[in-house]
């Protein structure tokens, strides 16, 4: 939705009271309410990975970001994933 051109609205859950919601806005999302104008210039960041679910989250706007993005205790997320680093890796190729 961040990458997407125009409003993107979301339904059924309250986007802000989601926990990975400032971490995601350290990337310049600006996502302040359920409606998410695009596109967003990401930048890439440095930020621990709360959780399994955040963790994804923050994946994807790395991988979404320009510029260098650093996960801290990525492992949370890895460890659900077999050889998460390595397909990651494979992306940039």
């Amino acid at each position: 939705m961040l990458r997407a051109s125009g409003e993107s609205r979301i339904s059924g859950i309250k986007i802000t009271d989601e926990p990975y919601i400032k971490d995601i806005n350290l990337f310049d999302a600006k996502i302040f309410s359920e409606t998410i104008t695009g596109p967003a210039s990401l930048r890439g960041v440095k930020v621990a990975v709360p959780d399994f679910t955040g963790g994804l989250v923050l994946i994807l706007a790395a991988l979404g970001s320009s510029g260098r993005s650093e996960l801290l205790e990525a492992e949370k997320v890895c460890d659900f994933f077999d050889n998460l680093p390595q397909k990651l890796e494979q992306l940039l190729h």
